[in-house]
Order: C-alpha cells, then structure tokens, then sequence
C-alpha cells in the first residue's frame, strides 16, 4: 500500500490499536507454552529419525546432533531423487519438501546443502519434514511407512532414468 501523508507517506491511515492489542494478546499466549511445545516436537522428530533410520539404515539425518530447528527433519535417502519421492509420499497422504517454500520449483539441489559440504548427488536425494502443533506418534509412524515403502521404489526409479 501507499502511504498517505503520515510518517514522511510511509504509512497511510489510522493505527488499528484494538488489532495492535489483539496481536499482542496471541503473541503472549503462542509464547506462553512455547517450551512444551518445543518439548514434545522434538521428541516426536528425535521418535521420526531414530525409527526411519532403523527401518531405512540407508538413509541420513543431516545435521543429527547439532542445534536446530525442533520442528523439522531433514533426511537424505541415498540413490532415490527427491522429487520421486515426494511424488511417492504424496500419493501415500504425506506432505513433505525438498528445500525451503522460498526455493519452491527449483530444480538445483540445495545451496544450502551444498555450502554445508554435501555431495550434489547426495543433496539431490534429501527431504525436509516439518512437524507441528497437531502432530502425533501415530503421524510420525505413517510417515516411517510411507517412506519404507516409497524409498526402493524411487531407488528403482532413479535407476531406470539414469538406464535411459
């Protein structure tokens, strides 16, 4: 939006103090139990790893032990292109990513990754799964099963085009 006449017409209109205070009531209650939130995330995505890693031995969890985000797994499935399966979770109900919303339809692998010292072809393999307020044991238990059955799938795949 334009701005009106106010702060050099940077800003047009009126401040809305009720939605100010509104804002400011929903910061202080997402706040409130953010530790408990934080808490039990972290603990379904350490339950995500340890059980994709014992049923996909294959696969790699790319920052394991290091500080990070409580809310997201990255894993990378050797042999089996992310957009397979991705394709492969999404048929199965399983929403999950390559790389960050803000690189959506990319098709290079990750920067980040790269930077991070990770071999193209390993870093073109990898997924992001998010956790949230809403997820459960028995979410994290249907991702484990879907990617089970998916990755020798997108393994097969990917060796078919590599054949071609």
């Amino acid at each position: 939006m334009h701005g009106g006449s106010q702060e050099r017409s940077l800003r047009s209109g009126t401040l809305s103090y009720p939605m100010i205070a509104s804002f400011g009531a929903a910061c202080s209650a997402a706040s409130a139990d953010l530790k408990t939130r934080e808490t039990r995330i972290s603990s379904l995505r350490d339950s995500l790893e340890s059980k994709v890693l014992a049923k996909l031995p294959n696969a790699m969890v790319t920052v394991a032990g290091s500080t990070r985000a409580f809310h997201n797994a990255h894993f990378i499935f050797p042999g089996a292109q992310s957009d397979n399966l991705l394709f492969l979770l999404d048929q199965a109900g399983i929403s999950a990513s390559a790389g960050s919303a803000c690189t959506a339809g990319v098709l290079a692998p990750s920067h980040v990754l790269l930077a991070m010292g990770i071999n193209p072809d390993l870093a073109d393999c990898s997924i992001r799964v998010s956790l949230g307020h809403s997820t459960t044991e028995s979410d994290i238990d249907a991702f484990v099963a879907a990617i089970e059955t998916a990755y020798p799938v997108a393994v097969l795949e990917a060796a078919n085009q590599k054949a071609i």
